[in-house]
């Protein structure tokens, strides 16, 4: 009989630290395989994007091309490559996306208008039929004098545990194909810290 009472409250003891090693952790929180891996950190590469929209969010809303033009100007998102040979695309993709995301969502949109790639929206019109073929809808031609492409390069050095990573941004016009402005932002972490 106690047999029987017992056995329940043994198999909860032994299943509850199983238990508490699965599901979700906070975002923040390094985990060991993280700890030990000599792949780029999460948490490191979610910190770095966040700097740096941050800081395209603050230089490119000041510079002088964005500034003296009046009303919005077109920024079409170029290509944000991955220099590392290290950085997984997987990892890189992901970074990519969060600074984008960050940086369409920011202060800045107030006077810049994010557009997506005319190629990519074309693929879709006509898997989606809309328009036709032929003539797929597209939006009318942006003025050369007030239309940009982003890119970026991102840059990882690595020396056993330290992990420099900088992203050069630039925005160039596309009426001139001049570099109008260029930036870059650096960090460094020590992995498993």
């Amino acid at each position: 009989m106690k047999f029987k009472t017992l056995l329940p409250l043994l198999l909860a003891v032994l299943l509850l630290p199983a238990c508490q090693q699965t599901g979700r952790i906070p975002l923040d929180q390094e985990t060991q395989a993280e700890k030990e891996s000599t792949q780029a950190n999460p948490i490191e590469m979610r910190q770095f994007a966040d700097q740096v929209a941050q800081d395209m969010n603050q230089k490119i809303a000041a510079a002088p091309v964005i500034v003296n033009t009046p009303g919005k100007v077109t920024v079409i998102m170029g290509n944000f490559d991955n220099k590392t040979g290290t950085t997984s695309t997987n990892d890189f993709e992901y970074l990519a996306k969060r600074i984008r995301s960050d940086l369409i969502n920011s202060f800045a949109s107030n006077k810049l208008k994010f557009v997506e790639k005319r190629s990519r929206m074309n693929v879709l019109a006509e898997r989606e039929k809309i328009g036709t073929a032929a003539t797929p809808a597209e939006p009318p031609a942006y003025d050369p004098a007030t239309t940009y492409t982003l890119n970026g390069d991102f840059y990882r050095l690595k020396r056993q545990r330290t992990n420099l990573y900088y992203f050069e941004f630039q925005l160039v016009n596309f009426g001139t194909n001049e570099i109008v402005f260029s930036s870059s932002t650096e960090y460094k972490s020590i992995s498993g810290q």
